[in-house]
């Protein structure tokens, strides 16, 4: 399983002089509980030793940032870390999803009627986000400086959350759980 560094996808945005960068733990670690938005930092992009924070908060982790924190990254130089392309996770995620519904209806459809297995309950994913416009994040003031890389925050723990239920769904069930090993959550890095 992937813990630590590895394993926290790192959201950054950034207005004017100002850099937001977010912690997510993606790790499906089964100690891992309570909060996945692990850290929060707000930088100037004019402090002398920027470059050397923003490196140390994005080394060895996934990334995923606004075009403007893009746009900042790449000026920084800053390298060691690994782009995720939150579209493509998502649909890994349904992908996942959808292979363990048909394991299990191909089981299904082989019991007879005495047999049958009480049905799956699958997590509902969030929509796909639209990184230079996500949908708040609740409770939060959308026209907050730090709102658009909180909402990027905040989607990305929901679908590590729905994975996760994914994950325990298909743990409940031997004829899943015999045919899979424990995944990590399944970014895509690009």
């Amino acid at each position: 399983m992937l813990r630590g560094r590895v394993a926290v996808i790192a959201v950054v945005d950034a207005r004017g002089d100002t850099v937001w960068v977010w912690w997510v733990n993606t790790s499906m670690d089964s100690d891992m509980s309570g909060a996945r938005k692990t850290g929060a930092w707000e930088l100037s992009r004019s402090a002398e030793n920027f470059v050397e924070i923003l490196d140390a908060l994005l080394f060895d982790r996934m990334v995923v940032a606004t075009e403007a924190g893009r746009a900042v990254v790449d000026a920084a130089g800053v390298t060691g870390f690994r782009w995720v392309d939150l579209d493509a996770t998502r649909q890994e995620v349904e992908q996942i999803r959808d292979e363990y519904q048909q394991v299990f209806d191909a089981e299904q459809q082989s019991r007879t009627k005495s047999q049958k297995m009480r049905e799956l309950d699958w997590p509902v994913l969030p929509a796909p986000l639209d990184l230079e416009s996500p949908p708040p994040a609740a409770g939060q003031n959308p026209e907050a400086d730090v709102g658009r890389c909180l909402a990027i925050a905040a989607w990305v723990d929901q679908l590590v959350r729905a994975f996760e239920d994914v994950e325990s769904a298909a743990d409940n069930r031997s004829i899943l759980r015999d045919l899979y090993p424990a995944r990590d959550f399944p970014a895509v890095v690009i």
